[in-house]
């Protein structure tokens, strides 16, 4: 088996060409693979240079794959930087024309400023000419206004001359009115209070009358309670009276009809008349 390896290699190494980019690696490699096989009739060596192989294409394959990933973020990466180009460009676009709208809005608020301004210097010279006609007015409204009150307060004067004598009169006759009325007064409560005094004076009398009639009255009360009580007797024997006298009338004519009706005392020989007169009345119905 160790020569059938070793013969594999000796041609390994001898099929290897001087054009081959790893030549050194395959040579060192391939020369100590012999020497550990001959010595040592193993192959670590050789394993450790596969792997190292390995590593070497997994990294190269690592680094294509990143190389790949790159390329596609440069791309994207590019593909963003376009986009906000055309994105910075349209803003750009959109701040000049902006610009220029705000430029034109100056200018028009300037040409509408000078028109204010035209328009505020005529309104000031005529608002100055309307002040100084107004004012001519309100003066010859004054002055009229000061003539009609200074005739205003003449005849308030005169009014005032002629109240005063009318209230002077007044008051003059008021306060004669007064002492008459006062004389009036002091007459009509003497006389009040002389008829006050008669009134008193009758007033204790009838007290004095009332208070002997109560006394008369508290001693015939008695006899009074007592007619009364007798009268109230006398009424209800007189009512039970009444009911007797019902009674007895009821059952007398109770006692007469059952005596009619069975034919008893006194009323026998009516019955028997009654029975001849019936069995007359018979005989002449058969004769006939």
């Amino acid at each position: 088996m160790n020569e059938e390896r070793y013969a594999g290699l000796v041609m390994l190494k001898e099929s290897i060409t001087v054009e081959s980019p790893n030549r050194t690696f395959i040579e060192g490699t391939l020369s100590g693979a012999l020497h550990e096989v001959v010595n040592e009739g193993s192959f670590v060596f050789l394993q450790r240079a596969v792997n190292y192989l390995e590593n070497l294409q997994e990294d190269d394959e690592n680094l294509v794959n990143m190389e790949k990933h790159n390329q596609e973020m440069l791309k994207k990466i590019q593909k963003v930087i376009a986009e906000e180009k055309m994105t910075s460009e349209r803003i750009l676009q959109e701040k000049s024309d902006l610009i220029c709208k705000i430029k034109d809005e100056i200018n028009d608020e300037k040409e509408i400023e000078k028109v204010i301004k035209n328009y505020v210097k005529h309104w000031e010279k005529s608002t100055q000419e309307q002040l100084l006609m107004r004012l001519s007015n309100g003066l010859n409204d004054q002055n009229e206004k000061l003539k009609r009150l200074a005739r205003d307060l003449e005849d308030e004067e005169t009014t005032n001359e002629s109240l005063t004598k009318y209230l002077t009169l007044a008051c003059n006759d008021l306060t004669e009115q007064i002492a008459r009325w006062k004389e009036q007064y002091e007459r009509d409560l003497e006389a009040i209070e002389a008829t006050i005094a008669d009134l008193k004076a009758a007033k204790e009398v009838q007290s004095k009358t009332y208070r002997e009639l109560e006394k008369e009255f508290n001693l015939r009360q008695g006899e009074m309670d007592e007619f009364l009580a007798m009268k109230a007797e006398r009424k209800r024997r007189e009512a039970h009276e009444k009911f007797e006298h019902d009674c007895a009338v009821r059952l007398q004519a109770w006692w007469r009809g059952l005596m009619v009706r069975r034919c008893l005392g006194q009323f026998r020989r009516r019955k028997k008349a009654a029975g001849g007169k019936e069995s007359a009345k018979q005989k002449k119905g058969k004769g006939k």
